[in-house]
């Protein structure tokens, strides 16, 4: 039996291992290239803002379409090719409101891929059983692999500002559009969903009512993170530029920290357990005050990999923490929404205006200074949350304490 379901799963693992495989060529080159390309660093602020706007508002059309043709798989097709198509594109042309709306219709594209992937994961565990955890991870494992896979297909020489096609990155969009294609035919291989798979019903109305002051400051504060580490996700491929890591290099140092992110994900439990849930997401927070202010420094280069360690403390630490403080919170029946509104607040609207600063105050005095102001912006909120954000509390202890 438990061979069967290791074999069942496959086709899920699979494609975690093939989307996050090209999602790895958007995040570690997409916002490299728009610079080459030409974009100022307030502009590329804008572009990289799209994807986190995307997130709020692409997947719940997709959902919704994927609701009505009850078989979320003819979906996936579309978004493979989609990106397939609107990502390479950008390889023909410099000119900045084109590259933006070139960018947008590839966030719409990719952005549902995973959401929609969990929704057929999920579905598939709760008929077959199995470990979701253990499924995803083949998402993790495909971004180190492609990341490492960049130092064979990248030239370690220093790219040619005019000649050629693509700034020295052109075999990361052929090695893309590869992964999308592979996408798109595995979506086929995927079994037919035993039964429509439906999407659970948003209940804002009733979750107002779970929505504490200590709730409001919890996502107050995981915001300003967000905000401040977007300086890393927007510039950091641009930051090795800088400081002479070439292309085929810089996918290493974007391994290391999903290296450490899978780590951590060993053992966020028993240290929630230990420390609990309001410490662990302080910790994080405190993980991001910290790397951000050593990005600052101007460190030597390979200095970076073990500060890219911290990864285990600003994504594992901050993300875990930040779900389990809105399950603790939140009654059942409005966790769904919870976790919609948590990741609206902070991943969604986080990112959009943390990736517009960011552009600005690096257009303004550099990416150095960028990352001490970042650090900055981050202690801030970690001093909020230290004076103020208390351990949740169930909604069962809650009324039991009221009384």
């Amino acid at each position: 039996m438990k061979g069967r379901e290791r074999l069942s799963g496959l086709p899920y693992a699979s494609f975690y291992f093939i989307s996050f495989s090209s999602i790895g060529v958007l995040v570690v080159y997409m916002n490299l290239y728009l610079k080459r390309a030409g974009l100022s660093d307030a502009q590329l602020g804008t572009a990289a803002a799209i994807p986190s706007l995307l997130t709020i508002l692409s997947p719940p059309i997709w959902g919704f379409l994927a609701d009505s043709i009850r078989d979320m798989r003819r979906l996936m097709p579309i978004l493979f090719l989609g990106a397939a198509i609107t990502f390479p594109a950008m390889l023909l042309t410099d000119n900045y409101y084109i590259l933006l709306a070139l960018v947008v219709l590839t966030s719409f594209f990719y952005t549902p891929v995973i959401p929609l992937i969990d929704a057929m994961t999920l579905g598939y565990i709760s008929r077959s059983g199995g470990d979701y955890g253990r499924l995803r991870l083949w998402g993790s494992v495909g971004f180190i692999v492609s990341t490492l896979l960049f130092k064979l297909i990248l030239s370690d020489g220093a790219y040619e500002t005019k000649g050629g096609i693509g700034y020295g990155l052109l075999p990361v969009f052929i090695y893309f559009i590869a992964f999308r294609l592979m996408g798109t035919g595995w979506a086929f291989l995927v079994p037919k969903p035993a039964k429509p798979e439906t999407r659970s019903k948003l209940r804002w109305r009733d979750l107002g009512g779970y929505v504490t002051l200590n709730l409001a400051l919890t996502l107050a504060v995981a915001f300003i993170a967000r905000a401040a580490m977007q300086s890393y996700y927007v510039f950091f491929s641009i930051y090795l530029d800088k400081l002479g890591v070439p292309d085929s290099s810089k996918g290493i140092f974007w391994a290391m920290g999903v290296m450490s992110e899978v780590g951590m994900m060993v053992v966020i439990g028993r240290l929630i357990g230990k420390i609990g849930i309001k410490r662990t997401i302080l910790l994080g927070v405190a993980g991001v005050v910290v790397r951000l202010f050593l990005y600052s420094l101007r460190l030597p280069v390979w200095w970076i990999i073990p500060v890219q360690a911290f990864h285990a403390l600003t994504f594992t630490a901050f993300h875990v923490g930040l779900v389990n403080f809105m399950n603790r919170s939140l009654p059942e029946r409005v966790r769904a929404s919870g976790q919609t509104l948590y990741n609206s607040v902070v991943w969604g609207l986080g990112g959009v205006v943390g990736a517009k600063i960011c552009g600005e105050i690096s257009q303004a005095f550099g990416l150095f200074v960028l990352f001490r102001i970042s650090s900055v912006m981050a202690l801030f909120g970690l001093i909020l949350g230290i004076l103020f954000i208390r351990e949740p509390m169930s909604a069962v202890d809650r009324s039991q304490s009221a009384v």
